[in-house]
Order: C-alpha cells, then structure tokens, then sequence
C-alpha cells in the first residue's frame, strides 16, 4: 500500500503541473481556457486509469 500511496502523490503531482501547464498553454497561444481544461481532464482520466491498473496488479 506504501508503494500505492507514492505513485497516488506522484500522479497528483503531474495532474497538478498538467493543470499549470494547460493554463499557461491558454494564456500565451490561441488555445482558449476550455480547451486547456479538457485536455487536462482527458489527462487526469488517463493517470486515473493508470492508477487503477496499478492498484489492481499490486494486490
């Protein structure tokens, strides 16, 4: 569960940056806000995903 736990903090920890960045992407390109936040929340469903295969493999 430790290890669980650490790749939870650092999956959060990249959703985080992929927010900034997406945020970022909209403020200086044509990219508008919305379609930042939609590619982060395709992001943040994917590293989900990816943490539940991890936690379904590691038990």
């Amino acid at each position: 569960m430790r290890y669980a736990h650490q790749a939870f903090a650092l999956l959060t920890m990249r959703f985080a940056y992929l927010m900034s960045c997406a945020h970022l992407c909209a403020a200086h390109t044509e990219i508008t806000l919305r379609e930042g936040m939609r590619y982060a929340h395709q992001a943040f469903a994917v590293l989900t995903y990816a943490l539940r295969l991890f936690m379904a493999f590691s038990h």
